[in-house]
């Protein structure tokens, strides 16, 4: 996707270079400062009005409709920097004006402004999202120096129970999210829909859970894999595992 001006607008552009000029227009008097986009192919922009001067966020939807106030900011702005966080359904603005990381809701624009916060002469310039970590490359005024601060972003944790063999289903998770989220979260697992904190009765195989709390959603993938191992019996009355066939045999030296 390209911005383009006179007149404001989003271009696309395929892999095989079939271009859409003016996919998307742009109102009039906004100017795109940086634009991102989500795995469910939204496109979020930071804008500038250069009428009122105001700067707020913009989501295309994947057809092309535009909502160009998604979330509005106050005070001093500049140059704001938007990075897609879909594991949790953020975005983080970098404000080098106002020297702050705001983060705003995927889902419905609720906005925190400075979220974070910098020393006076310190100005964050970029980031970038690594595993449960926005890392923000940070000019220092005072020493000439550029520093890379390490924000820990929320992340859910699990208690989990193995399953016994391959073929059970006596395995179970428990969603344990950040203790920043305070109260009153929703669940939803996949597969299955559950949507409590806890899930029972599993099999082996890769489970997910999605958590909102607060302005935050989160996501997390597990894996649960079998407990026994089926190795050659050592003794003649040696338990296998229900089901299990010579072909399912692992030889221990």
């Amino acid at each position: 996707y390209v911005s383009a001006q006179n007149p404001n607008r989003i271009d696309k552009i395929t892999s095989a270079g079939v271009i859409t000029t003016n996919w998307a227009s742009i109102p009039s008097g906004l100017i795109i400062l940086d634009m991102t986009f989500d795995a469910n192919g939204n496109i979020f922009a930071t804008v500038i009005n250069n009428v009122t001067a105001v700067y707020t966020v913009c989501k295309i939807m994947p057809n092309g409709t535009i909502n160009s106030n998604f979330a509005t900011l106050t005070g001093a702005t500049m140059s704001l920097k938007i990075i897609c966080d879909d594991k949790r359904g953020v975005l983080y603005l970098i404000n080098q004006a106002e020297k702050t990381v705001s983060k705003v809701s995927m889902i419905d624009g609720t906005l925190t402004q400075q979220w974070v916060s910098f020393s006076g002469f310190q100005t964050p310039r970029s980031g970038i999202i690594v595993g449960d970590n926005l890392f923000v490359a940070i000019s220092a005024l005072a020493t000439n120096n550029i520093y890379v601060a390490k924000i820990e972003l929320p992340s859910i944790t699990f208690n989990q129970t193995q399953p016994t063999c391959a073929n059970s289903t006596n395995g179970g998770l428990r969603a344990i999210p950040p203790t920043t989220c305070g109260a009153g979260f929703q669940y939803l697992w996949t597969p299955g829909g559950a949507t409590t904190d806890t899930i029972s009765n599993l099999a082996p195989g890769t489970y997910s859970v999605r958590v909102v709390c607060g302005t935050d959603t989160l996501n997390k993938s597990i894996t649960l894999m079998p407990i026994t191992v089926v190795s050659a019996p050592s003794a003649s009355n040696q338990s296998l595992c229900s089901g299990a066939t010579v072909a399912d045999l692992v030889a221990t030296p």
